[in-house]
């Protein structure tokens, strides 16, 4: 019988440790990931996005049991709040058909605290 890889021709994406971190912060209140989504925060919700695709490395598991354990419970928390239904490919898309958004202005000018 032959083994088929599910994940052929799937591309792992790669997060950055701070991506990494934030995801997981995001994760651990599903609330906040659904005000990303209405707020269109795309940059922020795609690290988000992929970890919950990728789900949690099994090498970790050999490596890093306590992180492994927390990852695999966030992912899950994720999933069955519904935010696995959320696609990097589309938030990466989003993200690209998005306008920039304008600079906001500074509250305080420059002049503040300066003597005339």
């Amino acid at each position: 019988m032959k083994s088929r890889n599910l994940n052929a021709g799937r591309q792992k994406l790669l997060l950055t440790r701070s991506q990494q971190m934030q995801a997981q912060r995001l994760l651990a209140s599903p609330e906040s990931v659904w005000a990303l989504v209405a707020a269109k925060r795309w940059d922020e919700l795609y690290p988000v996005a992929v970890l919950v695709a990728q789900d949690a490395p099994s090498a970790l598991a050999q490596t890093d049991p306590a992180l492994y354990r927390r990852l695999r419970h966030l992912v899950t928390e994720a999933r069955l709040a519904g935010i696995g239904r959320i696609k990097p490919e589309v938030v990466a898309q989003l993200k690209k058909a998005e306008k920039p958004r304008p600079k906001t202005k500074k509250l305080v000018s420059s002049s503040y605290g300066k003597r005339k």
